[in-house]
């Protein structure tokens, strides 16, 4: 049930995320504009990832504040890689 709940936050917080780095990218002008070479007809924002890794981000350290089993693995497992 956790496993869910944790899941569930991470996309909520991805799906939000995506939409304000969205809005960041047009406020700013940071995406592509379309050329010869391109086949869309309108201003693309980059940008979407960052609200995608920050979801999954959050959901991660959600996961390791709330249960300590997780923090236990991760540190055995994975934190080298930090």
């Amino acid at each position: 049930m956790e496993s869910i709940l944790i899941v569930s936050l991470a996309l909520i917080i991805s799906l939000i995320a995506t939409r304000l780095t969205k809005t960041v990218a047009i406020k700013f002008n940071i995406g592509t504009v379309p050329d010869q070479r391109k086949i869309h007809l309108g201003f693309i924002p980059h940008m979407g990832g960052l609200g995608i890794y920050l979801g999954g981000l959050s959901g991660l350290l959600v996961a390791l504040i709330w249960k300590e089993y997780y923090w236990h693995m991760f540190t055995i497992k994975y934190a080298g890689i930090l």
